[in-house]
């Protein structure tokens, strides 16, 4: 398979995913990770390293019945080369199909999902005293591919999963509507969007199966369903110079009844925030 091959084979895949709203079944094919592979291995355009790195403390709260929320000190690494973009701002890593100058622009690539309870991103302290999680067997992370698409201030992204774990898919479409620079140093972005959860996404994550049920403290057979939930987040930037930025950001998205009816959950809002020092340079 050519390297040309391998680039319209992905092309054909982010427009038929926009056409249908749904990742498809495609994306399974052995060929998507040939192509990846292939095009990760030659030299796509020949530029310098392009290196972020920083740190900050990220907070989330919880949907799990008895957890209050987990607060991280995260580190932030993100490098691009060329097309190529690696780190924790996209996932794993992407690999973006058109010219930067594109008013619509398109990104395939692989990345890591955790939403259950107890995942990588609880840590021990965090998990719930309530009783409803005695005894209670919690997913296993996904790995997902990705496409996510732009134009403008509107963006989708399209998230599968392919370990086999939850085998569903998350979709999210979101508008900028504010972009304001209220100094030649600070700027202030605003977004609202939808995130959209398909049916075995949302039982992997909040159903009971009947396996995992437990009436004596309250883990009653619960079967999930699609669920979309509402959101808005504002960012405030300050550039301190050309290298150093530091960022906050802060986002509240709305649970759908389909989710927030769980025996495991007991919150129908999501909060999480964010504060990040980022150096970029080579």
């Amino acid at each position: 398979m050519t390297f040309d091959t391998c680039r319209a084979k992905l092309k054909s895949l982010a427009y038929a995913s926009l056409k249908q709203g749904v990742m498809l079944t495609m994306l399974f094919d052995k060929k998507i990770i040939a192509c990846i592979g292939l095009m990760l291995s030659n030299n796509v355009i020949a530029q310098q390293w392009q290196l972020e790195v920083g740190g900050g403390g990220f907070y989330q709260s919880s949907l799990f019945t008895g957890v209050d929320g987990t607060l991280l000190g995260l580190p932030y690494i993100n490098a691009e080369y060329g097309r190529w973009s690696l780190g924790m701002k996209h996932g794993l890593f992407r690999y973006r199909l058109f010219d930067k100058d594109s008013s619509f622009q398109t990104w395939v690539g692989l990345g890591i999902r955790d939403e259950t309870y107890g995942g990588i991103f609880m840590r021990d302290s965090d998990l719930s005293d309530d009783r409803v999680f005695n005894g209670y067997k919690a997913g296993d992370t996904d790995f997902t591919y990705t496409v996510s698409m732009q134009w403008h201030d509107l963006a989708l992204n399209f998230e599968q999963d392919f370990s086999n774990h939850s085998e569903g898919y998350v979709a999210d479409i979101s508008y900028q509507f504010l972009d304001i620079p209220v100094t030649q140093q600070f700027f202030i972005k605003a977004k609202a969007g939808a995130r959209y959860y398909d049916e075995n996404y949302v039982d992997y994550i909040y159903g009971v199966s009947q396996e995992n049920s437990n009436l004596r403290v309250g883990r009653y057979f619960y079967q999930g369903e699609a669920a979309t939930n509402g959101y808005a987040s504002i960012d405030l930037i300050y550039a301190f110079n050309k290298n150093w930025t530091l960022i906050s950001s802060t986002k509240a998205e709305h649970i759908a009844d389909e989710i927030a009816n769980s025996p495991l959950v007991d919150e129908d809002v999501s909060y999480s925030m964010m504060l990040l020092l980022t150096y970029k340079g080579l």
